[in-house]
């Protein structure tokens, strides 16, 4: 195992005689190395602020998420994952993770995420270096990411972003600079992803599409309904069984008990969720067949041009937040966000998405200009569903390299030699 557990290593104090003669600063001299589990110091939190303090929208990170994910309780850590950052103050900072129940799809990966940039290739290159040291000696040999712990929480990076309607909340958000720089280190995209734009104008045109394939899904028993506050707790336990099936098999995903996440869904996700757009499928037996969860596009109550009156994301609620997004962009309408949509493995091919898609799109007309279907892999089979739609979208990737084999042998001697201590 990596050696350092538990421990924060500071450099020594930054001491102007002893730079080289050529004045080139010492960024390795100047790394702090923090192993979980620990405490995070400010200088982990003031180099996201730095890199992204010139970007009116960005959305503030949430301090709190970073600190309990590090925490020697926190149930990731508790399951057997490993896992430390590096950070040059002011400058950058990486960390990496290795979990033994992690999704790798075949690959003997760990993963590097919670990366935050200033544009400085060097210092970007060293913490790389950094963390595909400490993954070799968890035993790996490719090192994955944007991964930020676990693929539960977030994961990716954006590759191209075209349009005006700014991030949206727990999409990824990334200056272009940053996957130019993993194509230029040797890295390659491993899978990518999109969001596609879907503006009102085209919905009734996309209604229609679906109407006989969501008539033959009535039909055959499926009944849709919003998803309200009152069937997401009837239903819930279904309701999770059928996201963990679904999140088991996003790359990355390591995932909490049942009843982690069931608390996390109704108490923290469910309340953020639109009861209009949302939608519960159930079979002719009552049961659940599938779901849609969808919210507004929240993003600009949180962007930090705000200051002050910026919403923190842990906080945001449909109930209190919802109205103040339509007062904030008056006379403008809110875009709706397709989050997740997931569909039992015997109900697939059953025409439950096209069902789901007819009926959440009519509330969508009377308070939303559209769609932004979120995040969805190129080689999903939704993409049938949004190929039609006119041009616009977004694109992620997740990257991949190879550890070069000589750090893989130092690596694998050095965990061979703290296992002989």
């Amino acid at each position: 195992l990596p050696s350092g557990h538990g421990s924060l290593l500071r450099p020594p104090l930054f001491n102007p005689q002893s730079e080289a003669s050529d004045h080139m600063p010492d960024f390795e001299n100047s790394i702090i190395s923090v192993s979980a589990p620990g405490v995070l110091p400010p200088e982990f939190f003031e180099v996201g602020r730095l890199a992204r303090a010139d970007d009116p929208t960005w959305i503030p990170e949430q301090q709190r998420s970073f600190v309990d994910q590090f925490a020697e309780d926190h149930w990731w850590l508790e399951s057997g994952g490993l896992a430390r950052v590096w950070i040059v103050p002011g400058l950058g900072r990486i960390a990496a993770f290795s979990h033994p129940q992690a999704k790798t799809d075949g690959k003997n990966a760990g993963y590097f995420g919670w990366w935050a940039s200033t544009n400085n290739a060097e210092v970007d290159r060293l913490l790389l270096e950094q963390a595909e040291q400490f993954l070799a000696e968890c035993g790996h040999t490719e090192i994955i990411g944007p991964v930020e712990q676990s693929s539960l929480y977030g994961y990716r990076l954006l590759d191209q972003r075209n349009d005006s309607f700014g991030p949206m909340i727990d999409e990824p958000d990334t200056p272009q600079f940053m996957a130019e720089f993993l194509l230029n280190e040797g890295f390659e995209s491993l899978y990518s992803y999109n969001t596609r734009i879907i503006p009102e104008e085209t919905l009734p045109l996309i209604t229609a599409a679906l109407a006989e394939v969501a008539q033959a899904a009535r039909d055959a028993g499926f009944v849709a309904l919003r998803l309200t506050p009152e069937l997401l707790h009837t239903h819930l336990d279904a309701i999770v069984n059928n996201l963990v099936a679904a999140f088991g098999e996003n790359l990355a995903y390591v995932g909490p008990d049942v009843e982690t996440l069931r608390q996390h869904f109704e108490f923290v996700m469910g309340p953020r969720m639109s009861p209009e757009l949302s939608t519960l499928i159930l079979d002719a037996a009552g049961e659940v067949a599938g779901v849609f969860l969808a919210y507004p596009h929240y993003g600009p109550l949180c962007y930090q041009e705000r200051g002050s009156e910026a919403v923190p994301v842990d906080e945001i609620t449909y109930a209190e937040h919802f109205p103040k997004l339509q007062e904030l962009l008056s006379p403008h309408k809110p875009w709706a966000i397709s989050k997740t949509v997931v569909v039992d493995a015997k109900y697939r091919g059953d025409g439950l998405i096209p069902l789901i898609g007819e009926f959440a799109s009519g509330p969508c007309l009377e308070s939303y200009a559209g769609w932004l279907f979120a995040l969805s892999r190129l080689d999903n089979r939704t993409q049938d569903f949004y190929q039609p739609d006119p041009d616009g979208c977004r694109l992620y990737s997740v990257y991949c390299r190879e550890i070069p084999p000589s750090v893989v042998s130092a690596g694998g001697a050095s965990s061979r030699g703290e296992e002989q201590l």
